[in-house]
């Protein structure tokens, strides 16, 4: 999203007070539609669903600038997925007919989300291909990378950092916790992670990506 969207949208939600929202608070169920655009202060929200099984599988994780649900406002559709927060929040919300009424009036913010919708989609389409192999190690790689593009830190020596638990992996990939468990000890034997309690350490993410790309 460039500035300019970004501050159009700022501007949009400037009379909407923020709310705060616990760890764990449902925005959205699964089988709702909205009545509401929600713009994301800080913290995290995530996009889950449940399988058969009682497992979660998280779709899509959002951080701060973030402005969802879109495909539910612009379709008027209902969800499949729940809408959560991830830790604890801050949020603004305005109803999604004024949402609806600026994006007419500016058709160059409606590109650019749409640009970042679809950068978005080839992210999930990459996610999904990569089930299909099977290769639970590849799942991990590309889960860790995506997680880490999106919340990791870089520390003073160019390292980056990303906090996550094993739990939270195993829904980021699609894979059980034992599987994801595993398949961390092999990335740790091979130099391509450092991990610790929650937290993994990747001190050069290029090489990480350049091993997803040579083995997919």
């Amino acid at each position: 999203m460039n500035i300019s969207t970004r501050n159009k949208l700022e501007s949009l939600f400037s009379d909407s007070i923020v709310r705060h929202y616990k760890k764990g608070h449902i925005f959205i169920f699964n089988g709702d539609s909205t009545d509401y655009c929600y713009n994301l202060v800080s913290g995290r929200i995530k996009v889950y669903d449940i399988t058969y099984r009682g497992d979660e599988i998280i779709i899509d994780r959002f951080g701060p600038h973030s402005y969802f649900p879109m495909s539910l406002i612009l379709n008027s559709n209902r969800t499949e997925y729940i809408y959560e927060a991830d830790d604890d929040v801050h949020i603004k919300m305005i109803g999604k007919e004024k949402v609806l009424a600026f994006l007419e009036l500016n058709p160059y913010v409606v590109l650019d989300l749409f640009a970042n919708l679809y950068r978005v989609l080839d992210d999930t389409v990459s996610r999904y291909v990569l089930a299909t192999t099977k290769n639970a190690k590849l799942r991990l790689i590309f889960a860790i990378i995506r997680e880490c593009k999106r919340f990791g830190l870089l520390d003073s020596q160019g390292t980056h950092v990303l906090e996550i638990s094993e739990r939270e992996l195993a829904a980021a990939s699609g894979l059980s916790r034992e599987t994801v468990s595993r398949e961390m000890k092999t990335l740790k034997s091979e130099n391509l992670i450092v991990a610790s309690r929650n937290i993994i350490k990747i001190t050069s993410l290029v090489k990480l990506e350049e091993y997803l790309q040579t083995h997919a």
